[in-house]
């Protein structure tokens, strides 16, 4: 058993783990926390405490360990230096150099935090996919208007040759694409968790892509079917009606379901895949 464990508790923040780690040998902790709940996350600073206050002071729920690969893991002589040599610095950053990040520092040399990827990547998928359409969609138009969208899509898809019928596939291809970019960040391998874990990480990107990828061919069909038959300039004017209502709600439906697919497909995959 290693003589250093990385060590989780939920946070009064819903959905978030404060991380430290335990050092076996004296029982002491070492965090990157704030002592009073009023100092705000900025006045976090990586410091030494107990066990009991680890538990108590910055979070509510029992704590847990963070499973690691063994050999990803750095002599604990080693990860007691880096501590130390964090002790009392006032550096703390959400994104870039939070509580997360310090402990997989310590541990094995790789400042990564697991929440913000998970954040980030959803980022990517919802915010980048549905804009990438949007101005896709926007090329050649001012508004939402039933003729400017089907301008925008006459006009991307005269690009590659194809017609407005190959510019219906824009607000599907464009925030799949997205999607499986955020999944993939999302839900990145991590050479330091265990075998387990990283099938389960695998699986879900594996699941995610076929989420996108699918969801943007199912909303292809229906919008060829929802309305006059075929992907015609008819067709798809009257597809993207039929979808949402008007057809600025038809291309708001369909830029969102490849983005819920990929990330709900790859969350329960990944969850399933933990488990076993």
């Amino acid at each position: 058993m290693s003589r250093v464990l990385h060590i989780r508790v939920p946070c009064w923040t819903a959905g978030a783990n404060h991380h430290g780690l335990w050092f076996l040998d004296d029982g002491r902790i070492f965090h990157m926390a704030r002592f009073n709940r009023g100092d705000g996350k900025a006045g976090a600073y990586p410091h030494w405490t107990t066990l009991e206050d680890f538990a108590g002071a910055t979070g509510v729920g029992a704590v847990d360990v963070e499973q690691h690969a063994p050999e990803a893991i750095d002599p604990v002589e080693v990860v007691l230096a880096r501590a130390e040599s964090l002790l009392g610095r006032r550096d703390y950053h959400l994104l870039s150099n939070n509580c997360e990040a310090v402990v997989r520092w310590c541990l094995t040399g790789d400042r990564r935090s697991v929440q913000v990827d998970t954040v980030t990547g959803h980022g990517v998928g919802v915010g980048l996919g549905s804009a990438a359409a949007w101005i896709t969609l926007s090329a050649v138009a001012t508004g939402a208007s039933a003729a400017e969208i089907m301008g925008a899509l006459r006009f991307v898809g005269g690009a590659v040759g194809t017609g407005a019928a190959g510019g219906a596939v824009a607000p599907t291809a464009a925030p799949a694409a997205f999607a499986i970019a955020g999944v993939h960040r999302a839900f990145r391998d991590d050479p330091a968790a265990p075998v387990a874990e990283r099938r389960a990480l695998s699986n879900g990107r594996a699941a995610g892509t076929v989420g996108a990828v699918g969801a943007g061919l199912v909303m292809l069909e229906v919008i060829s079917a929802a309305g006059v038959p075929g992907l015609s300039a008819v067709g798809i004017t009257s597809g993207l009606a039929a979808v949402g209502g008007t057809m600025a709600g038809g291309v708001a439906v369909t830029l969102a379901a490849p983005v819920t697919l990929a990330f709900g497909l790859a969350w329960l995959v990944y969850r399933a895949s933990r488990k076993r």
